[in-house]
């Protein structure tokens, strides 16, 4: 197997995981909106019916895209940190403020 093969197997597996942990934190988002909205209401009904739509809900989305970014950003940061590159300094500035 050449390096090329090598990465493209590496890349599409890491994808793969990423989309698995993507639809999980999608529904750990949508039931705990719905746990916020009536507590009460979501204990009391079907596990298969708090689950129906969550790829659907526009909140879970939003709030998955979130995080994804913050953890991309936090990542190249890390990256930017490590290297000792002026970005890294500008961005421990904000942080500070």
């Amino acid at each position: 197997m050449d390096i090329q093969q090598y990465s493209w197997h590496d890349f599409v597996s890491k994808m793969g995981g990423m989309m698995y942990y993507r639809k999980a934190l999608m529904l750990q988002a949508y039931l705990e909106s719905v746990a916020a909205q009536d507590s009460e209401a979501a204990t009391s009904q079907s596990k298969a019916t708090d689950t129906q739509g969550f790829e659907l809900s526009l909140q879970a989305r939003a709030q998955v895209d979130l995080k994804f970014t913050y953890v991309v950003t936090c990542q190249i940061y890390g990256k930017q940190k490590e290297k000792q590159k002026h970005e890294a300094a500008d961005i421990a500035l904000l942080m500070q403020r």
